[in-house]
C-alpha cells in the first residue's frame, strides 16, 4: 500500500507530504481544494504523461516521491525489476526538468519507463471515467482466483517452470539456428576442398610459376626485339637486304665502265650476301622462340586461377 506521497514544486503546490495509515484513507474538500492534483500526481509518479508546464516559474524542477509498503510484488515485476524491487519497500522518485525532460528511480536505482507501467499495474488501481480497472483484466482476475483458492504459490511456481520452458525452447531456437548454420559452412567449404583438390595444387607451385613467367616473359621481349630486327633486315620497306642488293647492282654496272669501282662492287655483293644470311639467322632464332608462346599462355591463366584462389581462400601456394 501507499505509505507516503511528496509532491514539491509540481503544478501550483509548493510542497506537501502525506502519510498514510492501514486502512481506508478519504481525502475530502470542496471542489477545487486540489484533490484531483494530488491523485494526478500520483498519476505521473506511476509513469502517466505530465502536463504542460508542471513546473513553476520558482523552481527548477518537479519532484514526487512515493513510498510504497508491499508484502510481495507479482513474479513479472519482480523478474523486470531485478535488484531494485528487493525488499518490502518500495521507494519511488520521478523528476521532471523545466526543459519537460523527466527521469524514474526505484529504490535509488535508474528505472526506465516500460519498467515504470508494468510496476504501476502492481502498485496502483485508479479508478475513474477514463482509467481501467485492474479488475476487468483477465491477468489480474487471474491472480484474483490464485489468492481466493490459496494457490498463488502454485502459480508462481507454475510461472517460473512457464519461463524456464520458453528459455529452453529459445535455447533450442538457437541451437537449430547455429546447426543450421554449421551445415551451410560444412557444404561451402567442401565445395571449396573439392575446388583446390580439382586444381591439383602443388607445394611451391606458385613461386616455381613466377620463376618460370619471369623467364618466358623475358624470352617475349627478347622475340618483340628480334622481330623489330628482322623487320629492319628483311621485310621493311625498303629492308636493309633489298637496299644492299640495290647498291649492289648499281655499283656493279658502274665497274663494267670504270673498273675503279670493282672493288667497291664486290664488297657490296659480299655486304648484300652476308645481310641475307643475318636475316635468315634472326628468323631461325624468332622460330627457336616461338614454342614459348603456348606455354606462356597457360601459365598466365594458372596463375590467374591462383591469384582468384588466394584472394577468395586466402591461400598460398
Amino acid at each position: 500500500m501507499l505509505r507516503r506521497l511528496l509532491i514539491e514544486n509540481y503544478l501550483l503546490v509548493r510542497r506537501i507530504e502525506l502519510e498514510f495509515a492501514d486502512g481506508l484513507t478519504v481525502l475530502t474538500g470542496e471542489t477545487g481544494a486540489g484533490k484531483s492534483m494530488l491523485l494526478g500526481a500520483l498519476d505521473v509518479l506511476l509513469g502517466e504523461r505530465f502536463p504542460r508546464n508542471p513546473v513553476p516559474e520558482h523552481a527548477e524542477r518537479s519532484v514526487i516521491e512515493g513510498e510504497f509498503d508491499l508484502p510481495e510484488l507479482p513474479l513479472n515485476v519482480k523478474t523486470l525489476l531485478g535488484e531494485s524491487a528487493k525488499g518490502r519497500q518500495l521507494f519511488l522518485r520521478r523528476e521532471i526538468t523545466r526543459q519537460g525532460r523527466s527521469r524514474s528511480w526505484l529504490n535509488d536505482h535508474p528505472l526506465p519507463q516500460e519498467a515504470l507501467q508494468t510496476l504501476r499495474e502492481a502498485l496502483v488501481d485508479f479508478h475513474g471515467q477514463r482509467e481501467h480497472q485492474s479488475l476487468f483484466k483477465p491477468a489480474c482476475q487471474l491472480d484474483y482466483v490464485d489468492v481466493y483458492a490459496g494457490t498463488r504459490i502454485i502459480a508462481q511456481n507454475v510461472a517460473v517452470l512457464f519461463a524456464s520452458r520458453l528459455e529452453k525452447k529459445r535455447e533450442l531456437e538457437k541451437t537449430k539456428a547455429a546447426w543450421t548454420a554449421h551445415q551451410k559452412d560444412r557444404a561451402l567449404l567442401e565445395y571449396q576442398l573439392e575446388e583446390i583438390e580439382r586444381l591439383g595444387l602443388k607445394a611451391g607451385e606458385e613461386d616455381a610459376l613466377e620463376a618460370r613467367l619471369t623467364k618466358l616473359e623475358s624470352a617475349e621481349k627478347l622475340a618483340l626485339e628480334a622481330s623489330r630486327l628482322l623487320g629492319l633486315l628483311s621485310e621493311a620497306d625498303p629492308s636493309l637486304v633489298a637496299q644492299s642488293g640495290q647498291a649492289k647492282v648499281i655499283a656493279g654496272g658502274i665497274s663494267k665502265t670504270d673498273r675503279d669501282l670493282s672493288p667497291v662492287a664486290e664488297e657490296l655483293s659480299s655486304i648484300s650476301s652476308r645481310l641475307k644470311d643475318i636475316a635468315e639467322q634472326v628468323r631461325h632464332y624468332i622460330d627457336g622462340l616461338s614454342f614459348y608462346d603456348a606455354e606462356l599462355v597457360r601459365l598466365r591463366e594458372r596463375r590467374s586461377i591462383l591469384w582468384e584462389l588466394r584472394r577468395r581462400h586466402g591461400l598460398a601456394v
